[in-house]
C-alpha cells in the first residue's frame, strides 16, 4: 500500500532538522526515504544542508534554506510545470543510475580485492604465553 501511495505522488517529503538526531544523514547515515527517493525517480523536498550529501541538488530536487521556508517549497512543487518536473525527474534518474553504477563498481572492486587475498596467518603469542582460549577445536582437559 506504501508503494502504491508513493507512485500516486509526485514528490517525496522530508522533515530533517538541525538537531543532534538528524545529523548522521549528512555525516555516516542514510535513510531509507533517500532510497525511495532514488528507487522511485520522485523528487524530494528537502532541506538544503542534507541535500548535497545525498545527491539533491536543485536540478533534481526542492531545496528550502529555513524550516519556515518548507511551505513555500511545498508550493513550488505544486506550481512546477509538467515539463519543468519530467526534467527533474529525468536528472534525478540521471543520478541514481549513476549512483547505482558506481556503488555496483565499488561493491565489485571490495569483493575480488576480498578474494584475492590470502587469509591471515595466525601470529605467535607474545612472550610465549598461550593465546587466552584454546582453539575450538582443541580437547578439553
Amino acid at each position: 500500500r506504501m508503494f502504491e501511495e508513493i507512485e500516486n505522488g509526485d514528490f517525496l517529503l522530508s522533515a530533517y532538522e538541525d538537531i543532534p538526531e538528524h545529523f548522521r544523514y549528512i555525516t555516516t547515515g542514510t535513510s531509507g526515504n533517500f532510497q525511495l527517493v532514488y528507487g522511485f525517480i520522485k523528487p524530494i523536498i528537502i532541506k538544503e544542508n542534507f541535500a548535497s550529501i545525498n545527491g539533491f541538488d536543485e536540478q533534481n530536487s526542492i531545496l528550502y534554506r529555513d524550516d519556515d521556508d518548507f511551505y513555500n517549497a511545498m508550493v513550488k512543487g505544486i506550481q512546477l510545470s509538467k515539463e519543468d518536473y519530467k526534467i527533474m525527474q529525468e536528472n534525478l534518474k540521471s543520478y541514481s543510475d549513476n549512483f547505482y553504477n558506481e556503488s555496483k563498481e565499488n561493491s565489485e572492486k571490495i569483493s575480488l580485492n576480498i578474494s584475492a587475498k590470502p587469509p591471515p596467518k595466525s601470529k605467535p603469542p607474545p612472550n610465549g604465553f598461550p593465546p587466552p582460549f584454546p582453539p575450538a577445536n582443541a580437547p578439553l582437559p
